[in-house]
């Protein structure tokens, strides 16, 4: 499972080092694409092609706009062989992604934020996850 997050320096060309726990759990193949709430989502292609069977099964009036959300951004990546996966500049400009990033574990995917915007997204959501967890008793 892909959890945990972890603060990573991307370079100029659009290149970063995924966590080592999540290169192992992924393999060295992947599907990045457009993510909500302005982040990349990356998966391993088994996770991706679900996602797509999924998305299929919606009604059309709802998958149209989705299709082309993401899976028109829909990118296969590999790992160079010093580990480095490189972010297509589309989606880097799409989730705002700098040098200074989180790299967030999420099951089934691995979310990419611009460390900035992940701030401001959490910052944003906090009160309202607190609400939501009240029922949990912890």
């Amino acid at each position: 499972m892909l959890s945990g997050s972890h603060y990573h320096n991307m370079d100029q060309r659009g290149r970063l080092v995924l966590p080592v726990s999540f290169r192992e759990a992924l393999g060295d193949k992947y599907i990045v694409t457009r993510g909500l709430d302005k982040c990349v989502w990356l998966f391993a292609p088994d996770e991706y092609t679900q996602l797509e069977d999924r998305i299929t099964q919606l009604p059309e009036i709802s998958n149209r706009e989705i299709y082309r959300f993401i899976i028109g951004s829909r990118v296969e990546c590999a790992s160079d062989p010093q580990d480095r996966l490189v972010i297509p500049l589309e989606l880097r400009e799409h989730a705002e992604l700098e040098r200074d990033l989180v790299i967030v574990g999420q099951a089934r995917k691995v979310e990419i934020w611009s460390r900035r915007v992940w701030k401001e997204h959490c910052a944003k959501v906090e009160e309202k996850v607190a609400e939501m967890m009240e029922g949990l008793d912890l």
